[in-house]
């Protein structure tokens, strides 16, 4: 009889025991949750009221045919206006700047998602405009969205932007990017070049790079490198759109060549 209570007392407990962990794992659960939501609150509150209503906005900046009602404290975090307010800049105690755009990628709404990425880290960057943003970013040296950019451009590489990505991860320093569409060129230009967008966005240094390198994916034979550089070639002296038809509509165009200048096309001035 004592062992039966002692046993039932014993599970009694464990159950309780138990109960409370669950409890306070819910209670725990319920606060992180109230947490997050009162951080979601706020961080939409701080943009809404300081980014997009300038409310006690210490700071105009004009660009792109456009007023921004910012704040300094805001601003520091980018490179190009933390020198600016903790140097001897002109601007370092005006109010107003005008804010000088050499580069034609930057638009007002990449601008726009700069600043706002200031006063918010919930930000979506389309792959359409991903290059726009990166360029507004470099601008005001602001490098955690350089680093978002750089990342959402190399989960988005396909065949209708990696040239493109290539040429802006050079002006702006990606070397990530770079990177990833090299490798990408280098596992795909010999699947899709047959794609005449693709071959005609390739320039001579870029192609020199990628039929140089040993990790050029080849299906066949080498002999598919030099189907590809004619190719390549027949589209770089024709109009971009021209539809390319077969093996013999490339080799009539080079025979052509040939008959005009008495030479093989590599030994004359445009070969």
């Amino acid at each position: 009889m004592g062992n039966i209570l002692k046993s039932t007392t014993q599970s009694n407990g464990q159950n309780l025991k138990r109960k409370l962990e669950l409890d306070e794992s819910d209670c725990s659960s319920g606060v992180r949750e109230i947490k997050r939501r009162k951080h979601g609150s706020t961080s939409k509150y701080i943009y809404n009221a300081l980014f997009i209503n300038g409310e006690n906005s210490d700071i105009t900046i004009r660009a792109a045919d456009r007023e921004w009602k910012l704040h300094k404290v805001y601003l520091r975090q980018a490179g190009y206006f933390s020198g600016m307010f903790q140097g001897v800049w002109k601007e370092t105690d005006m109010t107003v700047i005008d804010l000088h755009i050499p580069d034609d990628n930057i638009t007002e709404n990449s601008l726009n998602s700069a600043f706002g990425s200031l006063y918010s880290d919930d930000l979506t960057i389309s792959p359409n405009l991903v290059i726009s943003v990166l360029a507004a970013a470099s601008l005001i040296q602001l490098e955690g969205l350089m680093d978002q950019c750089s990342q959402v451009m190399i989960e988005s590489i396909s065949v209708e932007n990696v040239c493109e990505y290539y040429h802006a991860s050079r002006v702006y320093g990606q070397t990530k990017v770079e990177e990833s569409c090299i490798n990408w060129l280098e596992n795909n230009l010999m699947i899709k070049f047959l794609n005449n967008n693709l071959i005609s966005a390739i320039d001579p240094e870029l192609m020199t790079r990628l039929v140089s390198s040993q990790e050029l994916f080849i299906l066949q034979v080498e002999m598919d490198v030099y189907t590809l550089l004619r190719r390549w070639l027949f589209l770089r002296l024709n109009d971009p759109g021209h539809q390319v038809g077969d093996k013999s509509t490339i080799s009539l165009f080079f025979r052509e060549k040939y008959r005009e200048s008495g030479k093989a096309f590599v030994l004359t001035y445009d070969g």
